[in-house]
């Protein structure tokens, strides 16, 4: 329910979910404290009771929720664009959702977002287990786990972005959409910059082992 409105009401749970007050109260509290969700606002009640808790999703539960939308056809799909039109801040490729769809070239960048979350969903795992095998303190696997987050929602709107670029059935396409978005061509553009002095550094490192 979280993830699909862009807050809801805690009193309004229950019914929304099927599940008992009891256990809705047991879940929420565990899901705040790992930021899967935050609390939004508290509201007075109208009947002079508790007040209100307002509660929505953060990217973090957006991104432990999406691995059960990428496996189920087609309604994960359908999910995970209701996610794109109520969260456009989460993700720059939320945000222009409208513009691909409006290029008629929706179905194809619905497959590369649901690679590019497969991808960094690997990724993204591979690197928790990497920071486990070593005795690096809470505080700092909290940092470290903070960072590949961020890292996480700049490569996945890289991939879908940027990587769509690489299919030629799309370029011409996505061109005209691009040019007459400055945010996005700004996007593409800084990715390839950094791409190139990525590919400077790989150049110089392999000079320099090769090298008498």
């Amino acid at each position: 329910m979280l993830a699909t409105n862009k807050e809801f009401e805690q009193y309004n749970l229950p019914k929304a979910t099927g599940l008992s007050y009891r256990t809705i109260l047991r879940k929420l509290e565990p899901m705040e404290k790992s930021g899967l969700i935050k609390l939004v606002r508290t509201e007075p009640s109208e009947k002079g009771g508790k007040e209100k808790k307002i509660y929505a999703i953060t990217f973090r539960g957006l991104w432990f929720y999406f691995p059960e939308l990428v496996t189920v056809k087609p309604y994960g799909k359908k999910q995970i664009e209701k996610i794109a039109s109520t969260f456009p801040e989460m993700l720059l490729t939320f945000k222009k959702w409208n513009l691909f769809v409006e290029a008629g070239i929706k179905d194809q960048m619905m497959d590369i977002l649901v690679a590019g979350l497969r991808d960094r969903h690997a990724h993204f795992y591979d690197m928790l287990r990497l920071f486990s095998t070593h005795e690096i303190p809470r505080e700092k696997m909290i940092e470290l786990a903070v960072a590949l987050e961020k890292d996480t929602r700049t490569n996945l709107d890289k991939l879908v972005i940027v990587g769509s670029l690489y299919i030629p059935q799309l370029r011409d396409v996505l061109k005209q959409v691009y040019l007459k978005d400055k945010e996005l061509l700004n996007f593409v553009l800084e990715s390839i910059e950094k791409a190139k002095v990525e590919y400077r550094q790989i150049q110089e490192t392999e000079t320099f082992l090769i090298e008498d």
